[in-house]
């Protein structure tokens, strides 16, 4: 360091050490009045926070009074949005003291601007800097609000389950909330927290009082400090006059003349220091001059230089001011076409193509002007008329005086970058094989129709096509004729459809139509009408002749709600999809009521679910019996609803609206979870018996169906698996013959038993019969109900009863209804029974108070098995029952048909024919009493020819009695041969 810059470096020294020193002391200041600040803000921070336990129950209270008196639910979640914020499981607001019209006014508190996470209102009061006592009040406070608020939520429960009209619940739920017990609760919150107010307000007054004296004496200091800094100041001033050999006005006025680049400064006075600052800036502007020199030859070079541009590979056009071509490079020449002579002193706009609308251009020079440079892609023609893209940058060059004087233009040719982009566009945007648009596009275009459509007071339709039979064209001669089909029948489409409608392949076979304009819904069933049968017309493919059809979906907007274009896309597909269950090569209009009642189900499917976790359901047991002994060896465990609205309802209120939807397994685990713990409780109360299940479809087919009843099982260790008896529909089990085979099968292997429930209905095969390892048969109920009027149903059951014995299976009759039905039943060789006849199904506490006490008809003790060939006498029987009934019904004018007479043709015959020979038990005493009974019904019905109102009860009585005689004979003919079967058996 120089010797003259010592004195002058230690006095900068220490006028640096007391600015520092000024700093510090003005830094401590500001921290003592941040300090005072802190203060205030802590005073203002516990006092609001307080405030907020205050504010916050007289808003629960003014939520819970407008909610009674209301009914409004706005309030009643406006009160549990204030109760979630101030225990901390919502976002606190920016503003909770605007909370109460915020929530009111603008609707919950996810609209209000929070300003962190959710944070309990005690939490931010323990670290508001309270002391014990208070914190410990503002928590009684905050107890007591809690009870409060507990009052007031049972005054809006009563409201809430208060039938519409009922003002007596309304009124008591005002009086909950404004009785003397209320008030004294809400005096309870504010007693502590004024006492907290006196307390924190002399606490922190105080806190602040010291802060400010402790910034008073900061200020102080600074000040001093100040003052000393001034004085240091004027020293090193006038050390540094010292320094720089001169006066500073000198030293300016060299140094501008250096600056202005006059570098031959005048001479300084002899006693100059040599190593002062003005004798070194003379060495300098000497050294300066040199370096002029230097850079004059140096531009010269620059200029030499500049002809390098005509080699670039970017063309480069140069302009003047008023825009007039001055020079131009080789590749510029290249890339228009034009020659040199022909572009000098033209304006560029020579090149233009017509691509860009006027105010392009003029944006672009009004960029230059403000800017002085633009950025951007130019659409040019080239002097052969082609049109070539290029990115131009455009500079302006400025002289000395910043006017412009030159324009600079570099043209990158990016046509062929370009080309390539709107090649990717149109793979962006159209079909490959097709070339129609695909679904990005199609997206925009629906979306613009549907937006002009309101405006345009219009319609849009939407037509989703599926190809029928296009699976069979690729199947039988490949994926190339299946293609070549493709375009041929886009292209037939395409010419069916108007100037302004859209075509669009979606993928596969699947095509959509976009048909705006249309002035209703009408006007879009000719140009579907066309597509349809366009797509149904044989279509040459090379050698080929072709030939598909297209099932359609139409949906149409505006709607009554309010939807998108992908849910009009979804409306069409799902009309598509009915069109193709309904039989192909059909136009099927999407129905928003039947959408909207499917949304419905949706609704019932998750009410259930809900159900389900809140244990609504309930088991009931109807129990099945041995109906020739009386024992109860089973019970069906029958699900019912303990509807909170509608009280119990049975399955077929609400099972429906979940059937093959994953909920139903859901339920039927349950159903098999609940059964077995009441099986366990039985057997554990001395009752045995097994419990059958009910199991769907869906549920038997689940992968893992078997390992679950296992593992209910497991939990009952008592129970033996074969007391679990697995009820299917034969309908389910035919729909997945091999899965439903393979899991009866794991089942049986694990001891399980299986039930085929509904027997009969579901064109039941002996193939199926011996495929499926079920120990049971369970016939279908309406079988049973109806054999005593219809014969066909008695040979049905007879069928069945066959075949279970053929392929040694139980058989369980369903809709036992009376002890005819029993009795009928055990003369056919079916002891299982089940039906209202024997029980209803009943709750479980129930059960076995009736097993107890049941006991079966006497008839039924003593019923014997009919031989096979006497069965012919209990259909005979039937047919003769159900001929008299359909007469009765005529003559009374219930029925519009009468019975033809010669129907006991065939039941008589029957009769004849197995008494033959034996006149004691048939032959004459029938034929006589048959005779009477044909002549009663021949006047009876000449009697209702006259009387179509119905007939007189005399003459219906005496024909009534003449069927009892005959009726006798045949009952002591059925008699005797079950008499004789005993005998036999």
């Amino acid at each position: 360091m120089d010797a003259n810059a010592k004195p002058y470096s230690r006095q900068v020294g220490r006028t640096i050490a007391a600015l520092l020193a000024l700093v510090l002391a003005f830094v401590g200041y500001v921290w003592l009045e941040k300090r005072v600040d802190a203060a205030n803000d802590a005073r203002h921070r516990a006092f609001m926070l307080a405030d907020e336990l205050r504010q916050s129950s007289d808003d629960l209270t003014r939520m819970a009074r407008t909610y009674v008196v209301t009914g409004d639910a706005r309030y009643r979640e406006a009160f549990d949005d204030i109760v979630a914020i101030r225990d901390g499981r919502l976002p606190r607001p920016a503003r909770y003291g605007q909370i109460y019209w915020d929530l009111v006014l603008g609707g919950r508190v996810a609209r209000t601007e929070v300003h962190g996470p959710a944070v309990p209102l005690m939490d931010l009061l323990r670290e508001a800097g309270l002391t014990a006592e208070e914190f410990q009040a503002l928590a009684r406070a905050k107890g007591e609000s809690d009870a409060l608020a507990q009052l007031e939520q049972q005054a809006m429960a009563l409201v809430q389950g208060a039938a519409p009209g009922d003002g007596s619940t309304r009124e008591r739920a005002r009086g909950m909330l404004h009785d003397e017990g209320y008030h004294r609760l809400k005096a309870a919150i504010m007693g502590p927290i004024d006492a907290v107010y006196q307390s924190m307000d002399a606490r922190t007054h105080a806190a602040v009082e010291t802060a400010a004296r402790h910034a008073l004496w900061g200020r102080l200091v600074v000040v001093a400090l100040a003052a000393l800094v001034v004085l240091l100041v004027l020293r090193t001033r006038r050390t540094l006059r010292a320094l720089l050999g001169g006066p500073a006005s000198e030293l300016h006025a060299r140094i501008g003349r250096l600056g202005r680049g006059d570098f031959e400064l005048p001479p300084l006075p002899e006693n100059t220091p040599p190593e002062s600052v003005l004798a070194r800036l003379n060495r300098t502007g000497e050294q300066l001059r040199q370096l002029a020199t230097q850079q004059r030859r140096a531009q010269a070079q620059l200029k030499l230089a500049a002809g390098v541009f005509t080699h670039a590979r970017e063309g480069i056009m140069i302009t003047d001011a008023q825009g007039l071509i001055v020079d131009v490079n080789e590749a510029f020449l290249r890339l228009t076409g034009y020659r040199r002579d022909e572009l000098l002193g033209r304006s560029p706009r020579l090149l233009d193509s017509g691509h860009h609308e006027p105010a392009f251009f003029d944006a672009m020079w009004e960029h230059l002007r403000r800017d002085g440079q633009w950025h951007g892609e130019v659409h040019d023609r080239a002097k052969d008329g082609s049109v070539f893209v290029v990115l131009e940058t455009i500079s302006a060059v400025r002289d000395e005086q910043g006017e412009i004087t030159h324009y600079v233009t570099l043209m990158n040719d990016i046509t062929r970058l370009k080309e390539q982009e709107q090649r990717l566009a149109h793979i962006a945007h159209y079909d490959a094989l097709t070339g129609l648009p695909n679904r990005v596009l199609l997206g925009d275009r629906l979306k613009q129709a549907m937006a002009q459509a309101p405006r345009r007071g219009q319609v849009v339709a939407v037509a989703y096509l599926d190809l029928d039979g296009f699976k069979a064209v690729n199947d039988l001669h490949g994926h190339e004729a299946g293609d070549r089909l493709l375009v041929a029948l886009a292209s037939r489409l395409q010419q069916t459809l108007r100037e302004g409608d859209t075509l669009a392949r979606l993928g596969g076979d699947e095509f959509v139509v976009v048909l705006p304009d249309l002035a209703d819904t009408n006007a879009s069933q000719p140009l579907v009408g066309r597509l349809l049968r366009a797509a149904a017309q044989p279509l040459p493919v090379g050698e080929l002749n072709l030939q598909v059809s297209a099932s359609v979906g139409v949906t149409h907007y505006p709607q009554a709600e309010d939807v998108d274009a992908d849910q009009l896309l979804r409306q069409a597909d799902q009309a598509m999809y009915e069109a193709k269950v309904a039989g192909k090569n059909r136009v099927v209009v999407f129905d928003a009521d039947q959408d909207r009642a499917l949304r419905g189900h949706s609704a019932t499917v998750e009410s259930l679910r809900q159900a389900l976790v809140g244990n609504e359901f309930v088991l009931h047991y109807q129990p099945k019996v041995h109906m020739g002994s009386g024992q109860v060896v089973g019970v069906e465990a029958l699900i019912r609803w303990r509807h909170p609205q509608r009280g119990l309802l049975a399955p077929g209120q609400f099972l429906p609206a979940v059937d093959d939807h994953p909920v139903e397994c859901e339920i039927g685990e349950w159903v098999i979870r609940s059964a077995l713990a009441q099986l366990a409780a039985w057997t554990d109360a001395g009752l045995s018996l097994s419990v059958s299940v009910n199991i769907s479809a869906r549920h038997l087919q689940q992968l893992d169906f078997i390992e679950h009843v296992a593992q209910a099982l497991q939990r009952h260790p008592q129970l033996h698996p074969n007391q679990l008896v697995l009820e299917v529909l034969e309908t389910s089990a035919l729909e997945d013959m091999v899965g439903v085979s393979r899991t009866m099968a794991e089942g049986a292997r694990r001891g399980l038993r299986f039930s085929l429930d509904d027997f009969g209905t579901g064109y039941s095969s002996l193939t199926y019969l011996r495929r499926l390892p079920v120990a049971e048969l369970k016939i279908d109920q309406s079988f049973v109900r109806d054999m005593l009027d219809d014969p066909d149903d008695l040979s049905i059951l007879h069928g069945v009863i066959g075949l279970a014995d053929a392929f040694h299976r139980e058989v369980v009759a369903e809709g036992v209804e009376s002890e005819e039905h029993g009795a009928v039943l055990l003369q056919l060789g079916c002891t299982l029974g089940q039906g209202y006849g024997i029980a209803r199904p009943m709750p479980a506490d129930q059960l076995l108070p009736w097993v107890q006490h049941w006991e079966p008809p006497a008839a039924w003790r003593h019923q014997a098995l009919l031989r096979r060939e006497d069965l012919h006498l209990l259909r005979a029987k039937v047919e003769f029952g159900a001929w008299m009934r359909s007469l009765e019904l005529y003559l009374l004018g219930r029925r519009e048909l009468a019975p033809a007479l010669d129907v006991q043709e065939t039941w008589a015959q029957s009769w004849l024919r197995a008494t033959a020979g034996d006149d004691a038990l048939g032959g004459t005493p029938f034929l006589q009493r048959h005779a009477r009974l044909l002549l009663l019904a021949h006047e009876a019905l000449q009697l209702r020819a006259v009387a179509p109102q119905g007939l007189a009860p005399e003459a219906l009585e005496a024909l009534q009695a003449a069927h009892l005689r005959v009726l006798e004979l045949l009952q002591a003919q059925l008699r005797a041969r079950e008499v004789a079967a005993s005998r036999w058996l």
